[in-house]
């Protein structure tokens, strides 16, 4: 019995591994759902426990290469069940992997003290009951940890010094616990299974606390990174909407003087076709005054501004929105809400090769007791979501759907909600504040 203690069943760990991974693939976005899902997910928990109960006590020159086997299961087991990129799965592989380690470690010692110093009775039934229970812990506190910065995390953009760092805690880590299992005689090398076992048990707790650590530090850089770029964002929109409204200005005083020497010109004249062209620039100089002119200024400015983008880029955009009501909106809250959203509207429009199809369309009314915004514009290609936001097919990866955030950022500011969604080759976004 002794000898049967002192070998940690592999099947112990091909469980611990397959719930580690599964817990990680519950705060990540999805690549498939359903029951894909289930099946892929059921199809890995046969795959590590059959390759891990056949390789079990490996030979020492097999030893890490049936482990890099199991890693090797474990990332394509997430990397199928997660839509994200091969470095970022890479990323939480490495700390699924540890987690696993830790549980099973963490179980296996409790087992072993209470046969060996405990008298309790080694069989499988409380084999099983204190492995369950062990697993619960280990997992449940790792979860609410998870969970109490899901949000945060979602943000989370890592770099490959980043994923490095983590294979780096995590192989590190591993080598340390189990140098006593792989190779004989070494200053590190322990000779009696408690004492690997504890040690083995410590070093992977450490491992996996420096883990932890280590995640949320690169959360905590990047949400800040976030915040820095969507006050850049606003302070852009801002004084992108401060520059609109003195351009808009000056033409507006502009076409004002033309407007009255038009009217003088027309009684010095006496050419009929020339009297016509006049009357057409003084309609067209009447049809300027009368557009966007919604009951709030800085609407108007904005809305005036992208309709000359829109001009410029053959985009058709149709206005109907009483302004009034959004007079409870900051003037840099409605100049970053309105801005980014008209930006990529006018940028989705733009990609439609036939110009009669560049449509935008921007409603701001009320119904049912909220103030409905909704702006939605003709787009081609594919639009991808993550999660609930869009991945941008920009090549400027530096505001990576930063666009969207801010968006929603300015919105939950005033207890409101935002709806992202396509239909028959249109961008709706739609937007409800409580009155």
């Amino acid at each position: 019995m002794h000898t049967e203690l002192s070998h940690t069943p592999g099947i112990l760990y091909a469980i611990a591994y397959w719930l580690s991974a599964m817990l990680y693939c519950r705060f990540l976005p999805e690549r498939v759902k359903g029951m894909k899902r289930r099946l892929i997910a059921a199809f890995f928990f046969v795959l590590l426990c059959g390759f891990m109960t056949l390789t079990d006590h490996p030979p020492v020159y097999l030893f890490f290469l049936f482990i890099s086997i199991e890693i090797g299961m474990i990332y394509l087991l997430m990397y199928l069940l997660c839509d994200m990129p091969p470095g970022k799965t890479v990323y939480y592989c490495a700390r699924a992997f540890m987690l696993g380690e830790l549980a099973t470690s963490l179980g296996w010692l409790l087992y072993f003290y209470s046969v060996t110093r405990l008298g309790a009775r080694a069989s499988l039934p409380f084999m099983c009951a204190l492995m369950a229970a062990v697993y619960a812990v280990v997992f449940g506190v790792i979860y609410i940890l998870e969970k109490r910065q899901e949000k945060d995390a979602q943000l989370l953009e890592l770099g490959g010094r980043d994923i490095a760092g983590a294979l780096v805690i995590a192989a590190s880590t591993y080598l340390v616990s189990n140098i006593s299992f792989a190779v004989a005689n070494t200053p590190f090398s322990m000779r009696y299974s408690n004492e690997i076992f504890i040690m083995r048990t410590l070093t992977d707790f450490g491992g996996v606390v420096i883990l932890i650590l280590y995640h949320n530090l690169l959360v905590e850089v990047s949400a800040r990174t976030e915040a820095e770029l969507e006050q850049q964002l606003l302070q852009m929109q801002y004084s992108n909407y401060q520059i609109s409204q003195e351009s808009i200005d000056l033409i507006n005083q502009k076409y004002h003087d033309l407007k009255h020497q038009i009217a003088a010109l027309r009684f010095e004249l006496n050419d009929e076709e020339k009297y016509g062209y006049l009357t057409q620039m003084e309609d067209e100089i009447r049809q300027y005054e009368a557009e966007n002119k919604t009951g709030n200024k800085v609407l108007d400015t904005i809305l005036t501004a992208k309709s000359l983008v829109c001009q410029n880029q053959r985009i058709s955009m149709n206005v109907v929105a009483d302004g009034t009501l959004l007079a409870f909106m900051s003037t840099m809250d409605l100049s970053a809400l309105f801005g980014n959203a008209l930006d990529n509207a006018i940028r989705g429009a733009a990609s439609v090769a036939d110009e009669n199809e560049r449509l935008i369309r921007v409603v701001v009314c009320e119904q049912m007791g909220f103030v409905l915004v909704k702006i939605e514009n003709r787009y081609a290609g594919e639009v991808r979501f993550d999660g609930k936001d869009l991945i941008t097919t920009k090549n400027n990866k530096d505001y990576h759907g930063y666009g969207v955030k801010s968006i929603r950022k300015t919105v939950e500011k005033y207890d409101g909600t935002v709806t992202i969604r396509t239909q028959d080759g249109w961008f709706l976004l739609s937007i409800l504040f409580p009155t």
